[in-house]
């Protein structure tokens, strides 16, 4: 259901597809002020999602540009973590619907740190919907199909690639490298890679598919200065 858009970073540039909104909006009920909230997100269209940024060469060049690398134990969601507002240039072009786009939190808890530390648990924010601002109603739940994480994925182990370069003043964290900054990390202790080719390359991870992560986290911590 709904149409892969790719986003650079994970920030939405709306000006882009106030169009598109136009046409969710005609097509679609987003539900009556009684209905419930389950009901209500049951009637919005979803709009998968993937992010992407220049090409990552090997993943010594990924943990060098991260902030954060770690294997972290995936805690839950916290949702609308943080609401990015309209572009300032569509609130003075008059732009209707003016539109801000809604982020949840994936929680992960540290459970081995690579590069960083000193912090219990992280909060990498994800765009979970957008939003006409003047009424509240959902326009479009975002769905990211980058990630091979979910909310029925409690307890399970990443190995994580994180930067909070765009995101200090918020306390939140990105997947640095989007589609490639998370790779589960198995029961027995192999790494399991999502096999994603974008427009800018091969996961820079799957030379390690199926591999112990043990041996990809000695390859980072030999590679550091």
């Amino acid at each position: 259901m709904g149409t892969t858009r790719r986003y650079r970073g994970w920030g939405i540039r709306r000006a882009a597809i106030v169009s598109i909104i136009a046409l969710l909006l005609a097509a679609c009920s987003i539900g009556t002020s009684d209905e419930s909230t389950t009901q209500a997100q049951a009637d919005v269209p979803v709009g998968k999602i993937e992010a992407y940024y220049s090409p990552i060469g090997s993943v010594s060049e990924l943990a060098e540009l991260s902030t954060a690398v770690l294997i972290g134990e995936f805690a839950g969601v916290k949702t609308e973590v943080f609401v990015q507002p309209p572009d300032s240039d569509e609130v003075m072009a008059g732009v209707d619907p003016l539109v801000e786009t809604v982020y949840d939190g994936w929680v992960f808890r540290p459970v081995e740190w690579i590069k960083g530390g000193g912090v219990d648990e992280l909060v990498v924010r994800v765009p979970s919907a957008l939003r006409d601002v003047n009424s509240g109603k959902l326009i479009s739940r975002l769905i990211p199909n980058s990630y091979p994480i979910s909310e029925a994925d409690v307890g399970h182990r990443y190995l994580l690639f994180l930067s909070d370069r765009y995101t200090k003043e918020y306390g939140l964290w990105n997947f640095y490298s989007s589609p490639y900054g998370a790779a589960e990390v198995g029961g027995d202790g192999r790494l399991k890679v999502a096999d994603i080719l974008t427009g800018t390359g091969q996961n820079p991870l799957m030379p390690y598919q199926g591999r112990e992560v043990t041996e990809l986290v000695n390859v980072l911590r030999a590679s550091r200065p």
